[in-house]
């Protein structure tokens, strides 16, 4: 994916929240209907709101129940919540989650086993850092191929 189709991805997002009355404005107040549109997308759940919410998510990078949750919170009221930051290109080279990421780059990927006795970690550590750490704070998917085993995911 390209950095700007994940911008692309971001600023549907943002304009969502603005349009919803949570964080920043970015325009004049929306028409009411715009409003709801912006929460219907930011909230529904089992509806077409809340796939396209959970397509632009994943192309941003985001998760998709995150940003439900926190736009929920910030409309019972609660102080709003600012989305995180864009996502760090690579990992620090040398650190566990780099180290995880070239087993993701093999031809063969990589099995939740396998990074768990690499690391000395439980397989819900290794299961996190797979679904988890590597996308929300990296950018970076794995995809869980039919042999059990996880590689980049390609698209």
């Amino acid at each position: 994916m390209s950095l700007r189709c994940e911008s692309l991805a971001q600023a549907v997002i943002i304009q969502a929240l603005s349009d919803a009355n949570i964080g920043v404005r970015i325009r004049n107040t929306p028409a009411l209907c715009e409003q709801a549109e912006a929460v219907s997308f930011l909230t529904d759940t089992g509806s077409a709101w809340s796939r396209a919410r959970h397509f632009w998510c994943d192309l941003a990078g985001l998760d998709e129940s995150q940003v439900r949750h926190h736009a929920m919170r910030a409309l019972e009221g609660k102080p709003p919540i600012s989305m995180p930051s864009p996502p760090k290109r690579r990992p620090r080279p040398g650190s566990k989650l780099a180290r995880a990421l070239e087993m993701l780059e093999r031809p063969d990927g990589v099995s939740l086993a396998e990074m768990a006795q690499e690391f000395g970690w439980t397989l819900s550590s290794a299961n996190t850092a797979l679904t988890s750490d590597l996308p929300i704070r990296f950018g970076i998917r794995s995809v869980r191929c039919p042999d059990d085993r996880y590689r980049l995911r390609t698209t």
